[in-house]
């Protein structure tokens, strides 16, 4: 449904809507998020981020790598991407952000710190009070902004890489923007994002395809957002707007509700909608290939010379196991390495957590 004439709204209902948005999310019943009143009443406080200035606030510097992957689930994957990266000769440092201090204790800190020049990042600490919606993958809209680094490589923890990506800083693409995002897979969830997405955004609704099983496919270059790379002094205000989407996510995924229809996949329309709402450029590689299935399969993104360089090991069967094993795919000596990874974490934690009170500021060099 299009904006229309404020004289057709109902600005009690608009209004309304306004003074929940201002506390915290609860669930809805479905299909909420596609109210005509709903819709207009995001539409205007985006609107409305979109219109104030965002000055850049300094207090960065540098360049490194960012992830969020605590709890018994991801830390061993976080601890892989972390090793890997030492093991390609990657020197950046790395943030490892959780959720909060109840993700990893003291032993799990201390094996990933050993690894030279990591910090774990207590994100609630950091800024996740001031979230009005905080689950993983809003947060990692808050690690890439309020890391400690200028520039800012975000990584998602089941990432693989293939090389040291420190070069893409270097990229002329990069340095020329400020924004780098990778592309989707042509047949991806992130292209259901619905026409009342792109109205809230205050953005031209692209045309349809077919793309089977999709309730509202649609042709825009959708991202992927295993990978994000930001020099926040250019691309500030893009960023500002980014946060603002991600603290109201029960708008545009249902605070990550699986069973209700949503407006977007997740954080995978944030960039996409952030940047082009204030008219920011971002480079865009090559489109990324998709190996194997729904339950086993990866996203071999590239670099700007279209050679890969993160294997995203994003389903369910090819998340990395400390004691199970752990399926070889698809590159052979990237899985050598991520095997190393494992075994070496296997000599340091024993797979669980110790307790509930960890040493959270601890960080090594």
């Amino acid at each position: 449904t299009p904006p229309v004439a404020t004289s057709q709204w109902d600005e009690a209902k608009i209004a309304a809507v306004r003074s929940y948005m201002e506390g915290p999310a609860k669930s809805q019943p479905n299909g909420w998020a596609q109210l005509p009143t709903v819709v207009e009443a995001h539409r205007r406080a985006m609107r409305e981020v979109v219109e104030t200035e965002h000055p850049y606030p300094g207090g960065f510097s540098g360049d490194g790598i960012v992830t969020l992957g605590g709890g018994l689930r991801y830390f061993t994957a976080t601890y892989a991407l972390c090793y890997m990266l030492r093991k390609l000769g990657c020197t950046l440092p790395i943030e490892v952000w959780t959720l909060n201090d109840r993700e990893i204790d003291k032993p799990m800190i201390e094996a990933i710190v050993a690894l030279g020049n990591i910090e774990v990042i207590d994100g609630y600490e950091r800024c996740g009070k001031a979230a009005r919606v905080w689950i993983g993958w809003t947060a990692k809209v808050w690690s890439l902004m309020y890391s400690k680094f200028e520039r800012a490589l975000f990584l998602d923890a089941d990432q693989l890489p293939v090389r040291d990506p420190a070069y893409l800083f270097d990229g002329e693409n990069f340095q020329s923007r400020g924004a780098m995002f990778w592309p989707d897979v042509p047949n991806a969830y992130s292209l259901s994002t619905t026409k009342e997405a792109f109205v809230a955004a205050s953005l031209p609704t692209p045309g349809n395809t077919l793309i089977p099983g999709h309730a509202n496919p649609t042709d825009f270059p959708a991202l992927e957002t295993g990978q994000m790379l930001v020099r926040k002094s250019r691309c500030w205000h893009a960023l500002k707007v980014m946060e603002w989407m991600a603290d109201h996510a029960d708008f545009w995924f249902h605070a990550g509700e699986f069973g209700k229809r949503w407006n977007s996949y997740g954080d995978v329309f944030f960039p996409y909608a952030a940047f082009h709402a204030v008219g920011y450029e971002y480079h865009l590689p090559q489109p990324a290939r998709w190996v194997g299935d729904h339950r086993a399969g990866a996203f071999l993104q590239c670099d700007e010379q279209g050679s890969v360089l993160f294997e995203h090991r994003c389903q369910s069967q090819l998340k990395l196991r400390l004691h199970e094993p752990n399926l070889p795919f698809p590159d052979q000596q990237t899985y050598e390495l991520m095997q190393e990874a494992v075994l070496d974490l296997r000599l340091k934690w024993d797979g669980t957590m110790h307790n509930c009170e960890p040493a959270k500021h601890l960080a090594g060099e």
